[in-house]
């Protein structure tokens, strides 16, 4: 909750992720974690980069327009990667608000 007060701007609710999804809305959607764990509804979006791996693995991303969201288990190492990203100049990036713990009540996984 420290983490989204601190640049709420940026940071998506699981509420919201589940209605990008649903929409079909062009976004990319990261796991930053160090194993993946994608939901079934989100899989055909996800794409595993840990974050150990992220800077080096930029090209993968996709171009400058299509917002980024990006999660991990607790939401600790997606804001981590936010903040990197940032750093890299890429404005157009959110992480999950709670990680997948969030997501998974939410999504009544």
């Amino acid at each position: 909750a420290k983490m989204a007060v601190a640049d709420s701007e940026k940071t998506l609710s699981a509420e919201k992720l589940a209605l990008w999804l649903a929409s079909n809305f062009n976004f990319r959607l990261v796991d930053v974690g160090e194993t993946p764990m994608a939901s079934k509804s989100a899989q055909s979006k996800s794409l595993h980069v840990p974050l150990e791996h992220l800077r080096e693995r930029l090209g993968e991303l996709g171009d400058a327009d299509t917002p980024i969201v990006l999660y991990s288990k607790s939401g600790h190492r997606s804001y981590l990667a936010h903040l990197a990203l940032k750093q890299r100049g890429l404005n157009n990036v959110y992480h999950l608000d709670g990680g997948m713990a969030t997501w998974n009540l939410v999504a009544g996984l």
